[in-house]
């Protein structure tokens, strides 16, 4: 989950700084590197809550999921 959030940090900096024709392509990737960590995310917390863990205050901390992009 870590090296997906840190590859889409990464696609989302690219994208506020470029204006050019691959700018679809990185949206795409972004949208679906975004989904990947969101999935990762639930499987994490499911492990979490089948250890007994339900409060998920520190996943939001420490893994926090930035928002859909929005064009």
């Amino acid at each position: 989950m870590e090296a997906l959030l840190a590859e889409l940090a990464q696609v989302e900096a690219q994208l506020k700084s470029r204006r050019d024709k691959d700018r679809a392509a990185q949206i795409a990737r972004h949208q679906s590197l975004r989904k990947d960590a969101e999935y990762q995310r639930w499987c994490f917390i499911v492990q979490r809550e089948a250890c007994g863990f339900f409060l998920h205050d520190d996943v939001d901390r420490y893994y926090p999921l930035p928002p859909p992009w929005r064009e």
